[in-house]
């Protein structure tokens, strides 16, 4: 039987491609075998567990692709924590509403400032440039760009039980 020399020792002193001639007694080949009967076994389950793990994950994924188009649901994070929230629409909507109606934290306002804030700082940055109070390099790093209103959010609180 021929066999590549393959240890880290002497492959400096051998080339490559040189085969090694060893005379394996039929002890040897047999727990060759046995290693590679082992190594083939442990790969077929690997095989079959990696198979069962793909068909889960589309499973997995399929379900969570039509959750994603049902319009009656809210998909969210929970405020704190880790985890998965789906909320009926109606209820995510009627709370939020409730939210938004408390006076004492949010009030209704006809047009959003912040276009009209971004251009009058512009405006006022480079007054400063072009008096010399600011240089080029400081309008840039302070000139706002692509400002975007805000946009409201809610995460469920979730409650231990």
């Amino acid at each position: 039987m021929c066999i590549l020399r393959q240890d880290s020792i002497s492959l400096s002193s051998y080339h490559a491609s040189e085969i090694v001639r060893h005379e394996l007694t039929s002890l040897q080949l047999g727990v060759a075998a046995e290693v590679r009967e082992a190594a083939n076994s442990y790969r077929k389950v690997a095989d079959s567990e990696l198979k069962r793990t793909v068909m889960q994950n589309r499973k997995t994924f399929g379900i969570l692709r039509s959750l994603a188009k049902n319009k009656d649901i809210i998909i969210t994070r929970p405020d704190k924590g880790r985890g998965v929230v789906v909320m009926d629409r109606s209820d995510y909507m009627q709370k939020m509403n409730a939210i938004l109606d408390d006076r004492s934290y949010f009030s209704l306002i006809d047009d959003d400032p912040t276009l009209v804030n971004e251009n009058r700082l512009i405006h006022l940055l480079l007054d400063l440039k072009r008096e010399g109070f600011i240089s080029d390099s400081e309008y840039s790093l302070a000139r706002p760009t692509g400002s975007r209103p805000a946009r409201i959010y809610g995460l469920p609180k979730l409650h231990k039980q």
